[in-house]
């Protein structure tokens, strides 16, 4: 609603609310119940689901990495995190890594990495 745009093949599904000036675009999906509002930009494989993206630093997209080459969205005000099929906390997001991926030494390293670059976005943001 209001000026939002919502365009380039991206999606908009469930109970999810674009509004404001908010754009989201080229592939990117926003799901569930989140909202995304006033001047944010929603692009390229970022997945936003649940919770209020209100300015585009609200959100990081990291990838391709992994087994099997997934982007990582984490939502920062809510601290949840979409990866392929796994949706949940942050703190949630980190165990499954190290439980998932603790016999595959290249895997487990890039998504340690990976969580390492999320730390530090989320604290330069601070």
């Amino acid at each position: 609603s209001g000026n939002a745009q919502v365009y380039c093949d991206a999606r908009v599904s469930g109970n999810a609310q674009v509004y404001g000036d908010a754009q989201v675009y080229c592939d990117a999906q926003v799901y569930g119940d989140a909202r995304v509002y006033c001047d944010a930009r929603v692009s390229g494989n970022a997945q936003v689901y649940g919770g209020k993206t209100q300015r585009t630093d609200d959100y990081i997209c990291v990838g391709p990495i992994g087994s099997r080459l997934r982007f990582t969205t984490v939502q920062i005000p809510s601290m949840t995190v979409v990866c392929g099929c796994f949706n949940g906390t942050f703190d949630e997001f980190k165990k499954k890594v190290k439980v998932t991926h603790e016999n595959s030494p290249r895997y487990l390293a890039e998504y340690k990495a990976m969580i390492a670059l999320i730390n530090a976005v989320i604290k330069a943001r601070k």
